[in-house]
Protein backbone atom coordinates (compact mmCIF):
# COMPACT_ATOMS: atom_id res chain seq x y z
CA UNK A 1 0.00 0.00 0.00
CA UNK A 2 2.95 2.53 0.81
CA UNK A 3 4.47 1.60 -2.46
CA UNK A 4 1.27 2.65 -4.40
CA UNK A 5 0.67 6.04 -2.03
CA UNK A 6 4.75 7.20 -3.43
CA UNK A 7 4.00 6.04 -6.99
CA UNK A 8 1.21 8.42 -6.58
CA UNK A 9 3.23 11.10 -5.30
CA UNK A 10 5.50 10.50 -7.30
CA UNK A 11 3.60 10.47 -10.82
CA UNK A 12 1.46 13.54 -9.34
CA UNK A 13 4.29 15.55 -8.12
CA UNK A 14 6.24 14.94 -12.40
CA UNK A 15 2.64 16.09 -14.14
CA UNK A 16 3.20 18.95 -11.87
CA UNK A 17 6.66 19.90 -13.14
CA UNK A 18 6.11 19.21 -16.76
CA UNK A 19 2.84 21.18 -16.15
CA UNK A 20 4.59 23.97 -14.61
CA UNK A 21 7.94 24.26 -16.77
CA UNK A 22 5.27 24.51 -19.98
CA UNK A 23 3.99 27.62 -17.96
CA UNK A 24 7.03 29.35 -18.41
CA UNK A 25 6.08 29.91 -21.90
CA UNK A 26 3.50 31.90 -20.57
CA UNK A 27 5.26 34.59 -18.25
CA UNK A 28 5.25 38.20 -19.00
CA UNK A 29 8.23 40.42 -19.90
CA UNK A 30 10.74 41.02 -22.77
CA UNK A 31 13.59 38.66 -21.50
CA UNK A 32 15.44 39.68 -24.91
CA UNK A 33 16.29 38.73 -28.77
CA UNK A 34 19.81 37.43 -28.90
CA UNK A 35 18.54 34.32 -30.45
CA UNK A 36 17.84 36.59 -33.01
CA UNK A 37 20.04 37.86 -35.64
CA UNK A 38 21.48 37.63 -39.55
CA UNK A 39 20.90 33.80 -39.00
CA UNK A 40 17.22 34.01 -38.65
CA UNK A 41 14.66 34.86 -35.66
CA UNK A 42 12.91 32.04 -33.35
CA UNK A 43 10.45 32.60 -30.95
CA UNK A 44 10.57 33.85 -27.46
CA UNK A 45 12.73 33.32 -24.82
CA UNK A 46 10.47 32.26 -22.91
CA UNK A 47 9.20 29.66 -25.33
CA UNK A 48 12.48 27.92 -25.71
CA UNK A 49 13.09 27.40 -21.76
CA UNK A 50 9.32 25.99 -22.03
CA UNK A 51 10.36 23.59 -24.81
CA UNK A 52 13.57 22.66 -23.67
CA UNK A 53 12.43 22.39 -20.07
CA UNK A 54 9.57 20.06 -20.40
CA UNK A 55 11.73 17.44 -22.58
CA UNK A 56 14.17 17.70 -19.32
CA UNK A 57 12.04 16.94 -16.67
CA UNK A 58 9.87 14.47 -18.50
CA UNK A 59 13.27 12.47 -19.12
CA UNK A 60 14.72 13.28 -16.21
CA UNK A 61 12.86 10.32 -13.94
CA UNK A 62 13.94 7.87 -16.40
CA UNK A 63 18.06 9.02 -16.30
CA UNK A 64 17.47 8.80 -12.30
CA UNK A 65 15.84 5.77 -12.27
CA UNK A 66 18.96 4.09 -14.91
CA UNK A 67 21.82 5.65 -12.55
CA UNK A 68 20.23 3.54 -9.72
CA UNK A 69 18.97 0.86 -10.86
CA UNK A 70 21.71 -0.23 -13.80
CA UNK A 71 25.80 -1.23 -13.16
CA UNK A 72 27.84 0.90 -13.30
CA UNK A 73 29.39 -0.99 -16.92
CA UNK A 74 26.13 -1.06 -18.42
CA UNK A 75 25.09 2.80 -17.26
CA UNK A 76 28.42 4.23 -19.08
CA UNK A 77 27.61 2.15 -22.35
CA UNK A 78 24.09 3.42 -22.23
CA UNK A 79 25.45 7.21 -21.85
CA UNK A 80 27.50 6.78 -24.34
CA UNK A 81 24.81 5.63 -26.87
CA UNK A 82 22.72 8.11 -26.19
CA UNK A 83 25.80 11.01 -26.46
CA UNK A 84 26.29 9.43 -29.60
CA UNK A 85 22.89 10.03 -31.28
CA UNK A 86 23.09 13.43 -30.01
CA UNK A 87 26.77 14.35 -31.58
CA UNK A 88 25.33 12.32 -34.92
CA UNK A 89 21.98 14.86 -34.93
CA UNK A 90 24.21 17.85 -34.22
CA UNK A 91 26.05 16.51 -37.36
CA UNK A 92 23.18 16.30 -39.34
CA UNK A 93 21.75 19.62 -38.77
CA UNK A 94 25.71 21.02 -39.36
CA UNK A 95 25.07 19.21 -42.89
CA UNK A 96 21.84 19.91 -43.85
CA UNK A 97 22.43 23.65 -43.46
CA UNK A 98 25.74 23.07 -45.14
CA UNK A 99 23.73 22.01 -48.03
CA UNK A 100 20.36 24.10 -47.53
CA UNK A 101 20.90 27.42 -46.30
CA UNK A 102 24.51 28.43 -46.94
CA UNK A 103 24.08 28.80 -50.53
CA UNK A 104 21.57 30.39 -50.18
CA UNK A 105 22.63 32.99 -47.90
CA UNK A 106 23.59 36.60 -48.33
CA UNK A 107 26.89 37.35 -47.97
CA UNK A 108 26.66 39.37 -44.99
CA UNK A 109 25.14 36.01 -43.35
CA UNK A 110 27.79 33.51 -44.64
CA UNK A 111 30.11 34.35 -41.33
CA UNK A 112 27.35 33.31 -39.02
CA UNK A 113 27.37 29.84 -40.24
CA UNK A 114 27.75 28.86 -36.81
CA UNK A 115 25.30 30.92 -35.14
CA UNK A 116 22.77 29.65 -37.78
CA UNK A 117 23.23 25.95 -36.77
CA UNK A 118 22.97 26.92 -33.25
CA UNK A 119 20.07 28.60 -34.09
CA UNK A 120 18.27 25.64 -35.58
CA UNK A 121 19.39 23.35 -32.93
CA UNK A 122 18.01 25.40 -30.30
CA UNK A 123 14.56 26.31 -31.90
CA UNK A 124 14.47 22.29 -33.08
CA UNK A 125 12.09 21.67 -29.71
CA UNK A 126 10.42 18.84 -31.62
CA UNK A 127 12.80 16.32 -31.45
CA UNK A 128 15.02 16.81 -27.66
CA UNK A 129 18.26 16.42 -29.26
CA UNK A 130 19.68 19.22 -26.16
CA UNK A 131 18.02 17.34 -23.46
CA UNK A 132 18.76 13.51 -24.89
CA UNK A 133 22.64 14.61 -25.15
CA UNK A 134 22.36 16.19 -21.85
CA UNK A 135 20.93 12.85 -19.58
CA UNK A 136 23.51 10.58 -22.37
CA UNK A 137 26.79 13.00 -20.14
CA UNK A 138 25.08 13.00 -16.98
CA UNK A 139 24.62 8.74 -17.30
CA UNK A 140 27.78 8.45 -18.92
CA UNK A 141 29.92 10.67 -16.13
CA UNK A 142 27.27 9.26 -12.87
CA UNK A 143 28.55 5.54 -14.50
CA UNK A 144 31.96 6.47 -14.03
CA UNK A 145 31.97 7.52 -10.63
CA UNK A 146 30.28 5.16 -9.81
CA UNK A 147 32.64 2.65 -11.06
CA UNK A 148 35.44 4.73 -9.93
CA UNK A 149 33.99 4.71 -6.39
CA UNK A 150 33.53 0.96 -6.29
CA UNK A 151 37.31 0.48 -7.84
CA UNK A 152 38.26 2.44 -4.67
CA UNK A 153 36.55 0.82 -2.14
CA UNK A 154 38.43 -2.37 -3.22
CA UNK A 155 41.04 -3.94 -0.68
CA UNK A 156 44.90 -3.02 -1.39
CA UNK A 157 47.06 -5.84 -0.85
CA UNK A 158 49.09 -4.92 2.61
CA UNK A 159 53.15 -4.79 2.41
CA UNK A 160 53.02 -7.50 5.13
CA UNK A 161 49.79 -9.43 6.52
CA UNK A 162 49.10 -12.13 8.65
CA UNK A 163 46.50 -14.23 6.08
CA UNK A 164 46.50 -16.94 8.65
CA UNK A 165 47.65 -19.58 10.75
CA UNK A 166 48.21 -23.30 10.30
CA UNK A 167 49.45 -26.24 12.41
CA UNK A 168 52.73 -27.82 10.71
CA UNK A 169 53.37 -31.10 12.77
CA UNK A 170 53.95 -29.50 16.07
CA UNK A 171 55.29 -26.56 15.29
CA UNK A 172 52.74 -23.65 14.64
CA UNK A 173 53.30 -21.42 11.51
CA UNK A 174 52.06 -18.02 10.62
CA UNK A 175 51.35 -17.63 6.64
CA UNK A 176 52.43 -14.22 5.79
CA UNK A 177 51.89 -12.21 2.65
CA UNK A 178 54.82 -10.46 0.60
CA UNK A 179 54.36 -8.00 -2.16
CA UNK A 180 56.89 -6.87 -3.85
CA UNK A 181 57.80 -5.52 -7.65
CA UNK A 182 59.11 -8.72 -8.65
CA UNK A 183 56.60 -11.17 -7.32
CA UNK A 184 53.67 -9.60 -5.99
CA UNK A 185 51.10 -11.66 -3.91
CA UNK A 186 53.72 -13.80 -2.98
CA UNK A 187 53.06 -16.15 0.08
CA UNK A 188 55.67 -17.59 2.38
CA UNK A 189 55.46 -19.94 5.93
CA UNK A 190 57.58 -18.86 8.58
CA UNK A 191 57.52 -20.59 12.08
CA UNK A 192 57.79 -19.59 15.49
CA UNK A 193 61.41 -20.68 15.55
CA UNK A 194 62.78 -18.90 11.98
CA UNK A 195 63.47 -21.41 10.31
CA UNK A 196 61.26 -21.69 6.90
CA UNK A 197 59.50 -24.99 6.28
Amino acid sequence: MLAVVRLTAGLSLWAAALWGTLRVAQLPGDWGHEICGPWGCGPPIQALLACHGFWIVLLGPSTVIASLRMSPRSLIRLGKGILLIGITAMTAIVVVQAVTWLPKAYEFQKPYFIQRCLFVLATLVDVPIVPLTLAGTASWIVGAARRSHAASDTIAPHDLSVSGLSLAGHQPSVTVGRSSASTPGSVASIRPDGIRP
